[in-house]
């Protein structure tokens, strides 16, 4: 969540949040990326409105506008 608010007008890409979370020395697949965003997801989102966060299809996560 930390990523995404310093780059909140930004795009993350999936390449870049793996490798800034779990750093480059350390294989871990995109699923385990899908998980973490799950969780934040949860602990971020009020019920009933749209999720915070916002998955870029084929690209990665960014902050949906007007949420921060």
């Amino acid at each position: 969540m930390e990523l995404l608010l310093r780059n909140k007008h930004q795009t993350l890409t999936r390449e870049v949040l793996l490798e800034r979370i779990w750093g480059f020395d350390v294989e871990v697949t995109e699923n385990a990326l899908d998980a973490l965003v799950k969780l934040v997801r949860k602990k971020v989102n009020l019920p009933g409105k749209p999720s915070i966060i916002k998955n870029v299809r084929g690209v990665g996560y960014t902050l949906r506008e007007g949420h921060v």
